[in-house]
């Protein structure tokens, strides 16, 4: 007689996985970052009108890939890459981020661009972009999204490593980071959350999660300095007092040198 077998291990892994869109944007915005840019999210652009060729690119390291109509291009979360977009390039851009736990992004370790031929993907985020129906097209929205994500990790070579696994250990650590990420936080505090010497916690987070601690609450500081630049009517003093820079000149600082962009010109980008 066969016998009733549960996948629990699957079902809890997903009711972990969270996919939050930050930006669905249909149109032309001409931008050349001179220096790579490195964003808190994943960036997805289909190219639908491209008349001028290979003079409009998406490079990343010795990858240069020239945007062509009918193409889905990706950028994942953390990665630094140039971006160069005339005014004749029509695209439609979706931006998001899928975490497996709070602050771990499933693409914060892929270290190359993708690019996929999907016409008809192009051709149907064009086309309900402008839909008045906001519910479906949230939910059609996200159903894009995580198949195009099923069919990335499904057929590539860039093996994502077991995030899930490498940060279970540090649970009480990232909803600590997730609940009061400021400039403030030292990796001492999380230490002690961890209940370890500095010394021993730095290395064992690093070995076990591919991460040094510094650089994981970089960005996070980084992903919340965001979030917060994207509010309506935001300023950049304001998010430098409410993540306690010393200054708002500390917080341009150190905005600038983790993602490649000012504060302001990020605003302009990418604000609502």
């Amino acid at each position: 007689m066969a016998e009733l077998r549960n996948r629990d291990e699957i079902y809890g892994l997903s009711n972990r996985i969270s996919l939050t869109l930050t930006h669905f944007a249909k149109g032309a915005y001409p931008v050349f970052s001179a220096t790579p840019q490195a964003l808190s999210v994943n960036r997805m652009l289909g190219i639908f009108e491209n008349p001028n060729g290979a003079e409009n690119f998406i490079r990343c390291g010795d990858d240069k890939l020239p945007l062509i109509p009918g193409t889905v291009y990706f950028i994942p979360a953390y990665l630094p890459a140039q971006v160069r977009l005339d005014d004749r390039t029509l695209f439609v851009s979706i931006q998001f981020s899928l975490e497996l736990h709070s602050g771990v992004e499933l693409f914060s370790m892929y270290k190359h661009i993708r690019s996929e031929y999907r016409p008809e993907l192009v051709a149907r985020l064009v086309e309900i972009f402008d839909s008045d129906r906001q519910l479906l097209l949230a939910v059609e929205l996200r159903k894009h999204v995580f198949a195009f994500v099923y069919d990335m990790l499904d057929g590539s070579a860039e093996t994502p490593p077991d995030l899930a696994a490498r940060f279970a250990p540090y649970a009480a650590v990232l909803d600590h980071i997730a609940a009061r990420c400021t400039a403030g936080m030292r990796v001492a505090e999380l230490a002690k959350i961890a209940r370890m010497p500095r010394e021993t916690f730095t290395r064992r987070f690093t070995a076990d999660t591919g991460i040094t601690p510094k650089r994981f609450l970089d960005r996070q500081l980084l992903r919340r300095a965001s979030e917060l630049l994207r509010r309506p009517h935001t300023t950049a003093r304001e998010v430098a007092a409410e993540l306690e820079f010393s200054s708002e000149f500390v917080f341009s600082r150190f905005f600038r040198k983790q993602s490649g962009l000012s504060p302001g010109l990020y605003r302009r980008q990418y604000r609502p």
